[in-house]
Order: structure tokens, then C-alpha cells, then sequence
């Protein structure tokens, strides 16, 4: 079973509520008994204990998913609440909540939540390509079309035939979830007191954004399969662009520009809504006959580099990496500060929360993300 953070089931269970939590077992045919009470810790552990294994482990992933929503997805349960027209109280419990959005619509609403959770958990990382300015066009057969293109290029690596493909929109940017398969696995396991050879396929979650703003397309790919992203790339200009043939300038083109940074014009000032910004990492390629990197940290590296290593500055070599600090206040809110790293190849590892579109929008000012404006999209009208 998925390992997951910050679930202790007697709290979910006081959070969730008694009523929302009888619903849940009494739909699954595994009614709780009269009398018995779930804010009863061990009687209701004994309860769970005497269900049938399977159940048991289908019962506590549900919980656990629904913990996850909770606690790390509130903005989107927020949404779906909004877009499915399902009221809840605002003042109660966000277990409560998601739970709810479980009972009523699980495939619409509760999918629709957990796949806005998933994104951002799963979107760090990634790496940029400008696409050809397009009309897109978002339709559930492009979709299809995008799957079993992907579906066929893992089953032809022996990676099973599993695939899954979601497709959701966040303001202009479109946004594909992936779940695919991997090669089968052993582990050894104890099995009725013996050891026994287990095979399974691991999932992988991966995912593509595409900003209908500039035209960029921006992927999270497990591993460093430079084929699979190739496929991805082809596979979504294909059905979403109505391109027959991909450019290799594609492959090469830049979306992360370091000069700004390297060349002192990056603004270390803010805005309204960002209050500083710090270099605090650099990898610097130094030029010399041995081709050496210097991987330097610090809270501050341009005082590092002034003060304490005056021999050395970011104009001596190509700057291959850059990490940023970003202490942002907006809306009466101070978060703690966030780190960002930049590579010079198209690689970036921006925050998961959505801070990420205000951090995203003071790199494109400083042209430190390039990418040109794209034409509008069509939406899928079925």
C-alpha cells in the first residue's frame, strides 16, 4: 500500500465526524455496528481488525487518500466544491470535507480534488520546450488519442499495459496527469511462514503542462528517459496541435535563460507581493585547463562571492545552476521563505503550492523564463 504522511486514523475519524464516517462504511456493505462508536478507539480497532484483509486494506487507502486531500489539497477542495456545486459548511473540518466530496460525487468532485493534490505533489522538477504558436485543441478523443500513443510506447518497452490520463485545466495552463506502468519487480516476503518471491509493477506518476500564455510545454518525467520525453513532446503535438511532424529545434530550443543572473540584471528587490529575493546556490563551470565546477551554498552568495572569495565571480565560466530564496508576503500572509532552482538546460524545480504562479511571473520579468505568446485555445465543448 502507497506510504502516506501525516495520517493517524482516531484523528481523521474525530475530523471526519460519526455520521459522514457510518455513510462510508454502511455504502461499502461493511456497516458499523449499533452502539458502537468510531471516537472508540479500541472497540473500533477490534471492528476494522475482524474485517477481511482485503477490506481492510481497501478501507484504510480510502482514508488515507481522502487525509491527503485534506491536508495538503485545501485549495482544491475549494474548487470542487465550486465546480460540482456541493455545499459544505466553511467552518468544518477539511476531513469533513473531502469525505464528503467522496460520498457525494468520488469520480467528479473527490477526482477532481485528488487530481489537483496530485498535480502540484507531482509537478516539481520540471523541463521546458517551446512549442510552435498553435490553436490548441483540448477534446476528450484527443485525450484518448494522446493515451494509447503513450500506452503503446511503454508496452513496446515491456512496461505493461497499463496507462491512465486525465486531463484538467488551472487558468491558461492545461495540465495532463500520467499513470503508467514500469518492468516488473520482485521482493521477497514472508508468506505463511515461509519466504515466497513476489512479483508486481510499480506505478509511475508523471505529468505535462501546457501554458496556453507562451506556448511552452513543460514535463515531469520519472528517470532520465530522454526517449519518453521525445514521445510525450511528439505525441502531444500530434493530438493537441494537429501537427503531422515535430521540429527538432524543439528539442533544442531555450526556456530558462541564467544571464540575468550571471550578468547582474536579475532584480533582488521584489515586488508588491515578493519582499527579497536571495542567490543561495550556484554551480559554476570555471574555465581553465582541468574544466572544474565550483558547487557553492550560502545564505547569501553574491556577499560569499564579494567578500570571502574575491578571486572568483559569476562571469567566469558558464553558470549552470542557480538556486533562488524567495521570502514572499501577500494577502495579509508571510510564508516562509521558498528555495527555487534553476538549471541552464530547461530544468526547473519551482514550489508546489500555488506561491509557484508569483514566483513564475517575477522570472518571466527578469527573462530568466523565456517563451513566446501563444494563440488562444479551443476547449472541448462535449
Amino acid at each position: 500500500m502507497v506510504k502516506h504522511r501525516g495520517f493517524t486514523l482516531q484523528k481523521f475519524l474525530m475530523a471526519a465526524g460519526e455520521p459522514l464516517i457510518r455513510e462510508y462504511f454502511q455504502d461499502r456493505g461493511t456497516p458499523i455496528p449499533d452502539g458502537l462508536s468510531v471516537t472508540s478507539e479500541q472497540p473500533f480497532q477490534q471492528f476494522l481488525d475482524a474485517l477481511p484483509d482485503a477490506d481492510q486494506q481497501a478501507i484504510l487507502e480510502d482514508l488515507h487518500c481522502i487525509n491527503d486531500v485534506a491536508e495538503q489539497g485545501k485549495d482544491h477542495l475549494e474548487e470542487a466544491k465550486h465546480a460540482f456545486q456541493i455545499e459544505t459548511p466553511d467552518d468544518e473540518p477539511r476531513e469533513r470535507t473531502a469525505l464528503t466530496l467522496f460520498l457525494r460525487d468520488r469520480e467528479g468532485a473527490f477526482r477532481y480534488a485528488y487530481d489537483g493534490y496530485r498535480y502540484r505533489l507531482v509537478a516539481s522538477k520540471l523541463q521546458h520546450y517551446q512549442l510552435p504558436v498553435q490553436s490548441p485543441t483540448f477534446e476528450p478523443e484527443g485525450v484518448r488519442r494522446f493515451r494509447d500513443e503513450v500506452q503503446r510506447f511503454y508496452q513496446e518497452q515491456s512496461k505493461g499495459a497499463g496507462c491512465l490520463v486525465r486531463h484538467r485545466q488551472e487558468a491558461e495552463k492545461h495540465v495532463l496527469l500520467l499513470l503508467r506502468g514500469d518492468h516488473m519487480t520482485t521482493e521477497l516476503v514472508w508468506e505463511d511462514g515461509a519466504p515466497k518471491t513476489d512479483f508486481y509493477r510499480k506505478a509511475k506518476e508523471e505529468v505535462l503542462i501546457y501554458d496556453t500564455r507562451n506556448a511552452v510545454l513543460s514535463l515531469k518525467v520519472v528517470g532520465r528517459n530522454e526517449q519518453a520525453k521525445r514521445k510525450y513532446i511528439e505525441a502531444f503535438c500530434q493530438c493537441f496541435l494537429g501537427m503531422d511532424q515535430v521540429d527538432e529545434a524543439i528539442f533544442s530550443t531555450r526556456t530558462v535563460s541564467l544571464a540575468p543572473i550571471q550578468t547582474n540584471r536579475f532584480n533582488y528587490g521584489g515586488n508588491a507581493q515578493i519582499r527579497w529575493v536571495r542567490l543561495v546556490g550556484i554551480i559554476l563551470r570555471l574555465q581553465g585547463a582541468s574544466a572544474a565546477t565550483l558547487d557553492l551554498k550560502g545564505d547569501d552568495v553574491l556577499e560569499t562571492l564579494q567578500q570571502d572569495i574575491r578571486g572568483v565571480s559569476l562571469g567566469d565560466g558558464p553558470l549552470l545552476l542557480a538556486r533562488l530564496r524567495f521570502k514572499l508576503e501577500y494577502d495579509g500572509r508571510s510564508p516562509k521563505p521558498i528555495t527555487v532552482e534553476l538549471q541552464a538546460n530547461g530544468h526547473t524545480d519551482l514550489p508546489k503550492k500555488r506561491e509557484a504562479d508569483i514566483i513564475e511571473q517575477y522570472l518571466k520579468d527578469n527573462g530568466v523564463l523565456l517563451g513566446r505568446r501563444a494563440a488562444p485555445v479551443a476547449l472541448a465543448t462535449a
